[in-house]
């Protein structure tokens, strides 16, 4: 009797520790982004190594997740997201561009020349010498904004350049803008330094140009973003809702610094540090509804990065050595290793992502 109790005990404790040893390394072969997992995996589908783009400029490369774009040292390729190339043209060499659904703009930086193409590659038009520029923006009716090289001027183009509208700030350096086409309006972010102290400012304008109101804050922004009737403004450790008169209407901390931060749909995704005595104690990714104004979600995670995007029921964060996958929970699903340092990553809701650094590219794809 003893002896089959021993026997069933010995049995017991085999399967308890082949358990324990195989699924610990099922788990951690998962996260590694080893296992054949059915629930998600990123593969490689098509690598590029730039042979002329010497400048190493990161807009030279563009996806918009059906498209991607390389500009060569002026070779200019389209491909699809597979890397099949369906047409070819020659530009400058530092160029930067974007898209709408159906239209690409692209923009020589240094003498500010903008053609509009169709992304089967047929020009649709041009202007020529608009001055050096830093940044373009194609809305859905293709008007065209650009950013002037110095920071200080936004061109706002229509009907395929034949109106040219002028914002010119009063002070500071444009670091960031955002457009409500619904309610046809620009709003600036703007960086000062008054007394060695920086500041931000914000200057709200239509898209004729016409000069609306502004607003000064004694610390500085992170980011602004547009939402209903409301302007989200980033602080270095809140969010903030104002109204079209920067009436204060919420106001909600993350606790930490916040260090990445972006915005899908009606959510603002964050990635905050807590830093004691001057040291990174912990991370935490960090998701706030606009809807119900309020954290939704924190998790910690073990490291920082600098893109956040919400694929389907995955979150996506990524920086210059590595893709981490979590699920909406935030626990971590999958993580694959970048085969060369990253500076650029783009991300789309196809599952598809572009990592590039200016002269080496990868198209990779979510596989769920």
């Amino acid at each position: 009797m003893r002896r089959n109790s021993s026997r069933k005990l010995s049995i017991i404790v085999f399967l308890l520790t082949a358990i324990i040893v195989f699924g610990r390394h099922y788990i951690i072969s998962l996260i590694r982004g080893e296992a054949d997992s059915s629930e998600v995996m990123i593969t490689n589908v098509f690598d590029f190594d730039a042979k002329n783009n010497t400048i190493n400029n990161l807009e030279n490369i563009y996806a918009d997740g059906s498209y991607f774009f390389i500009n060569d040292g002026g070779s200019f390729t389209a491909h699809d997201m597979e890397g099949k190339v369906l047409w070819e043209d020659s530009f400058a060499e530092n160029i930067c561009m974007d898209s709408n659904e159906k239209n690409l703009v692209i923009a020589d930086k240094k003498k500010g020349d903008i053609f509009i193409f169709t992304k089967e590659g047929e020009q649709l038009a041009s202007a020529i010498g608009t001055g050096k520029l830093e940044r373009v923006k194609i809305l859905s009716d293709d008007r065209v904004l650009s950013l002037s090289a110095d920071s200080s001027t936004i061109n706002i183009f229509s009907d395929f350049f034949e109106d040219r509208k002028k914002v010119l700030i009063g002070s500071g350096n444009i670091v960031k803008f955002d457009v409500s086409e619904s309610k046809d309006e620009l709003s600036v972010l703007a960086i000062d330094s008054i007394n060695g102290v920086s500041t931000s400012a914000i200057y709200r304008y239509s898209l004729d140009s016409t000069f609306l109101n502004a607003r000064v804050f004694e610390s500085v922004l992170l980011q602004i973003y547009y939402w209903k009737d409301s302007t989200v403004l980033v602080t270095p450790n809140s969010i903030e809702l104002v109204d079209s008169d920067y009436n204060l209407t919420d106001s909600t901390n993350l606790i930490g610094n916040i260090v990445t931060v972006s915005k899908q749909g009606d959510q603002i995704y964050a990635i905050t540090e807590e830093v004691i005595e001057d040291k990174v104690q912990s991370y935490k990714l960090v998701i706030y509804s606009l809807f119900s104004k309020k954290v939704e979600m924190t998790s910690f995670i073990e490291q920082k990065y600098d893109n956040i995007y919400r694929n389907g029921n995955y979150i996506v964060l990524s920086n210059a050595q590595q893709i981490e996958v979590r699920d909406n929970d935030g626990e971590l699903v999958y993580t694959k290793d970048l085969e060369f340092p990253v500076k650029k990553i783009c991300i789309f809701d196809n599952g598809y992502i572009l990592a590039s650094n200016g002269k080496q590219l990868s198209v990779l794809k979510i596989k769920k």
